[in-house]
């Protein structure tokens, strides 16, 4: 038997597990990614999940696949470019660090593009066509998929949504990036702009205040429906896509906000195909480990 490791690297966590060629997951594990001390420290916890993987690997692992934050160079498997989530974490030699830990052959691409590799592997209709995955999270990430291909771009940014630029609703000689609006910390920007002050510490405080009848709660969702609508909506114009796939952490709280999008999205009266992602935290590790099956000649086959 063939089997591959898997891992999410993220800003609070690592997660990974040892998948086989059906990319059915096993001793999936996590740590805490300790991203706030910086690269050494997300290193340190990378090379603690694998060490606890090998170990429990009930077969010899051929490869390892790493999704992680930032625009990532799939052919070096260098950070090109990564935001403050993980300080010094752009310019790391991602891939190199565990080949030289490990003596494995090791492959990386950034989270989104990762999580969009495993909503195709479990999801066969998405591989036909044209496919862009949203994650609403802390940040706003995107990756687009043509019949079952990630598109990377020239410069690897192909997808990467979260950094287009817009007038600032509320300074309009500014400009900010839409992940300021639409993601879990823009549902707190936005929230704390109603209020002209820093009441809201993320999108979580938002939603328990709505819990609570907070009228200053329910503008902001009202607002952040508007945004990601509006994102949705050029997104259709822009690209045609056959189905748009949301995931991220803002999927679990998508009571407060789904049938709000919908509704804007229908007085359109536009054609979209929008789904909610099926492999919730698990999509990046599996997106990762079938990476590392396709790095090594194995294509995967469905369980």
């Amino acid at each position: 038997m063939n089997q591959v490791i898997g891992i999410d690297i993220g800003g609070t966590k690592v997660r990974g597990a040892c998948f086989d060629k059906a990319l059915t997951p096993s001793h999936m594990q996590q740590l805490p990614a300790n991203a706030a001390e910086g690269r050494e420290a997300v290193l340190e916890a990378i090379n603690k999940l694998l060490t606890e993987l090998f170990a429990v690997s009930s077969t010899p692992v051929k490869a390892i696949g790493i999704s992680s934050a930032g625009i990532i160079d799939p052919a070096t498997g260098v950070v090109i470019d990564a935001t403050d989530a993980i300080p010094g974490w752009s310019g790391t030699p991602l891939t190199a660090e565990v080949e030289k830990a490990f003596n494995i052959p090791a492959v990386a691409v950034n989270d989104v593009k990762a999580a969009l590799l495993g909503e195709l592997s479990a999801n066969n209709a998405l591989q036909q066509g044209r496919c862009f995955m949203l994650t609403l999270g802390t940040g706003l990430g995107g990756a687009l998929a043509e019949q079952g291909q990630i598109v990377h771009g020239r410069h690897q940014l192909a997808g990467h949504i979260g950094r287009t630029r817009l007038p600032h609703p509320w300074k309009p000689s500014e400009w900010l990036t839409l992940d300021r609006l639409v993601s879990g910390s823009g549902l707190a920007f936005i929230a704390n702009q109603l209020a002209s002050e820093a009441l809201f510490a993320d999108g979580k405080a938002v939603t328990r205040a709505l819990d609570q009848g907070n009228h200053l709660a329910s503008q902001a969702i009202e607002l952040f429906c508007q945004h990601l609508a509006a994102t949705i909506e050029n997104l259709y114009w822009l690209l045609d896509p056959d189905a748009i796939v949301i995931g991220g952490g803002l999927i679990d709280a998508r009571q407060y906000w789904w049938s709000q999008v919908q509704e804007r999205l229908q007085q359109r009266d536009l054609d979209i195909n929008l789904q909610v992602a099926q492999l919730a935290n698990d999509a990046g590790a599996v997106g990762a480990a079938k990476l590392a099956l396709q790095s090594i000649g194995i294509r995967h086959v469905e369980s």
